[in-house]
């Protein structure tokens, strides 16, 4: 038996959820929560509390639309009701791409999603909390991916530690949206069994530079008490302080701004720009050979002859819409470089820094061999970390019983990291802190 996805044990968490996972046999209760948002009536499945979209912010219509976030206040009407937390709320406004399952959208995204252990923590300050923040270019994503399933955080945990997850329905146009559920966690995490001094980041892809922003934010000190970038990094900080700030160079930039000092791990994909390609090359097949070195490194770096003498691939391996070649370094340059660079940055306080190399096995429902995923693409730890390895990006695929395991350690190390601000604890090997000389 698996000790690490088991019922006795519990997790508290604020996250994105795909679909409700109702059975049969499961005794359905009505959880009611007070919050400065209003009164809410969730369901139970599985040991867990549930409420979904819980408003944190002011909806952003009308006289509201295109301003920054604005501070919930509630209708004279919400004064004394109990409203229904069970359903899904459509998405925030994006277009529909090919290949992603996202369904109906709306202006009024802003909202919350949690889930709780029914049983009380064993700590009189209540369940650690991790805030779960998803990617997506700041254009797309939601909290009805069935790849964010916050029911299987909350049944697992390590070692007498629990955890709370909540997370966010979708992300805000503006950073300051995300500062304002930061905010409702601090007000109103208790009523739900959660320590709002014990609050975890984790944001993955796009969701990881809000963590970079609340990170060097004065606003967000004492907030938050440890981050998570997956597949994500702070790649400038310039759009936080004035012009003349702006222009100082990177390097100099951690030093004048300062950090909120909280325990971070951070990492890539080792291959993350296979995604792209292959979403590229199915959707958008190639009509030409091109030679693509020579125009991207210009682009990318001002010391392109530098790196075009040093790099390992030829030109010629870089013909045709995309290539092995290719892949690597745009992975490198808009993934695996800055995420190192950031963890230099942050490195003064305990930092942790991973490269995630499992290429995913897997097997196609409808169209066999349809596309072969060689490598760690980007998101493919998201199936571990949430434990849905029988869900799909795409809704095309599930992952083999054998991927298990290992998504079992990573879940381990995540979980640990949310509840001990360290990833070690019941693993088989040590995960050390990154030290930059």
């Amino acid at each position: 038996m698996n000790d690490f996805v088991g019922l006795s044990e519990y997790c508290l968490a604020i996250g994105l959820n795909g679909n409700l996972y109702l059975f049969a046999n499961e005794s359905i209760a009505s959880p009611v929560v007070s919050t400065t948002s209003g009164q809410f009536a969730g369901f139970t499945i599985r040991q867990t509390n549930v409420w979904i979209v819980i408003p944190y912010a002011t909806p952003p219509i009308d006289a509201f639309r295109w301003l920054k976030a604005q501070p919930y206040v509630m209708t004279d009407s919400q004064h004394g009701t109990i409203q229904n937390a069970t359903n899904y709320s459509p998405s925030c406004l994006q277009i529909n791409r090919e290949g992603l399952i996202l369904g109906p959208t709306d202006e009024d995204c802003l909202h919350l999603n949690v889930w709780a252990p029914t049983k009380p923590s064993t700590s009189s300050a209540g369940y650690p909390v991790m805030l779960w923040i998803h990617g997506g270019a700041f254009i797309e994503g939601s909290a009805t991916q069935v790849i964010y399933d916050g029911l299987s955080w909350t049944n697992a945990a390590i070692n007498e530690k629990k955890l709370l997850h909540h997370g966010q329905h979708s992300i805000s146009i503006k950073p300051n949206g995300i500062f304002f559920s930061i905010g409702f966690i601090r007000d109103n995490i208790a009523q739900f069994g959660g320590d709002k001094n014990s609050v975890t980041l984790m944001g993955q892809s796009a969701g990881s530079r809000p963590v970079c922003i609340h990170i060097v934010s004065p606003l967000s000190a004492s907030l938050f008490h440890a981050g998570i970038l997956d597949n994500g990094s702070c790649d400038t900080l310039i759009y936080l302080r004035d012009k003349s700030f702006a222009y100082s160079t990177t390097q100099n930039l951690a030093s004048l701004v300062g950090f909120n000092q909280v325990p971070i791990s951070i990492g890539v994909n080792h291959d993350e720009f296979v995604l792209r390609t292959l979403y590229e090359d199915y959707y958008h097949p190639p009509i030409s050979t091109v030679d693509y070195l020579n125009p991207i490194l210009p682009i990318m770096t001002y010391n392109h002859s530098e790196i075009q003498a040093l790099y390992i691939y030829t030109p010629n391996q870089f013909s045709g819409n995309y290539s092995q070649a290719s892949v690597a370094l745009l992975s490198q340059e808009m993934h695996i470089c800055s995420s190192r660079r950031t963890a230099r940055y942050m490195s003064r306080q305990p930092t942790y820094l991973y490269t995630y190399n499992h290429a995913p096995e897997y097997v196609w429902l409808t169209t066999p061999n349809l596309i072969m995923w060689p490598g760690a693409y980007h998101s493919a730890e998201l199936f571990s970390l949430f434990q849905t390895l029988t869900a799909s990006l795409c809704g095309n695929i599930i992952f083999k019983s054998d991927e298990l395991p290992l998504a079992t350690t990573v879940r381990r190390y995540w979980t640990n990291m949310i509840t001990k601000r360290q990833p070690n604890g019941n693993v088989n090997l040590i995960w050390s802190q990154y030290v930059f000389v």
